[in-house]
């Protein structure tokens, strides 16, 4: 080979790992924002947030079908967007009953009213008697400004059967204060938990699923009209929460999870066609922004560094 040819062939290979070395870097820094940007998306999205469609749920105390509180939790569930479970607490009352919906954060199985709990309440019932008026819809947490007074109605009550139902499943198939047990207590049984989670899988597998985030964007979008002072509350999560995405974004599988996630996928899809505000520009939850995406990228951050770390050593 000629010295010149010799020293073409250097120069081919030079520029040729220049070429590879600048695509890597490409590549790497495209990645990077990529998982920067599911990051970014799965903390301010309405389900991490806790943000959940009130007008749905009531509309949904209101229909005969949901009257039985399994129903009524399924209910719940197909409505909220976000990774856990809303199970209920249901405590008696002199005239009435209070109903909480508490988000499992600390995925327990249970439902935890106690602020140290970990989990967090993200609404309330509250029916007192039987007259107009009778009862209340509170938001809490990031949904605390909603409040809404209506009508509740009464259904009729087959006693002989409610008491053969409760005897079979060990919780009335109704809230418990139609039949004027004061002091009843109810909460999601563990069994119910499991097959909920079963449940709530095969629904936000189906077109049902897509819908619904349709109607929830339109009330996410219309929602700081409707409450001027919301972008305040939306912007201070509570300790809890925080916890949960610092917890949730340092957990091993995590930004795979991510890319499989069915509401994830469901809401880029929906996006794309114009059916629901994209997520990039930060309307999807009617606009704020909760500051809960710095928690999660400094958490999936340092958890990516120690497990690089611990797998060079």
């Amino acid at each position: 080979m000629t010295p010149y040819l010799k020293q073409k062939w250097i120069w081919v290979g030079v520029f040729s790992a220049f070429v590879l070395i600048v695509s890597l870097c490409i590549w790497g820094v495209v990645k990077a924002s990529t998982a920067k940007s599911s990051v970014d998306k799965w903390a301010e999205s309405p389900g991490t947030s806790g943000f959940i469609n009130l007008d749905e749920v009531q509309k949904s105390c209101l229909d005969s079908n949901n009257s039985k509180t399994e129903n009524f939790e399924k209910r719940i569930n197909e409505i909220f967007e976000g990774d856990n479970l809303i199970l209920l607490d249901v405590q008696g009352r002199e005239r009435g009953f209070l109903l909480s919906a508490i988000e499992d954060l600390n995925k327990n199985e249970k439902p935890d009213l106690v602020g140290t709990s970990g989990d967090e309440v993200v609404f309330q019932l509250e029916v007192l008697g039987s007259g107009p008026n009778n009862a209340k819809l509170t938001g809490k947490g990031v949904n605390s400004d909603f409040k809404s007074t209506f009508t509740y109605p009464m259904p009729n009550i087959d006693r002989a059967s409610a008491d053969n139902y409760y005897r079979t499943n060990g919780y009335y198939p109704y809230y418990y204060s139609y039949y004027g047990y004061r002091g009843y207590r109810y909460y999601t049984p563990r069994r119910r938990y499991r097959t909920m989670m079963v449940y709530r899988r095969g629904y936000r597998s189906s077109s049902r699923y897509r819908t619904q985030i349709i109607s929830n964007g339109r009330y996410y979008g219309n929602y700081r009209t409707r409450y001027p002072s919301s972008s305040r509350t939306f912007s201070r999560p509570s300790a809890s929460r925080k916890s949960y995405v610092s917890r949730t974004a340092s957990s091993p599988g995590f930004k795979s999870r991510l890319s499989s996630s069915p509401t994830a996928k469901a809401r880029s899809s929906l996006a794309k066609s114009g059916k629901i505000s994209s997520s990039s520009k930060s309307k999807s939850s009617g606009g704020f922004k909760s500051g809960l995406s710095s928690t999660a990228r400094s958490s999936s951050s340092r958890s990516s560094s120690s497990r690089s770390s611990s797998s060079r050593s």
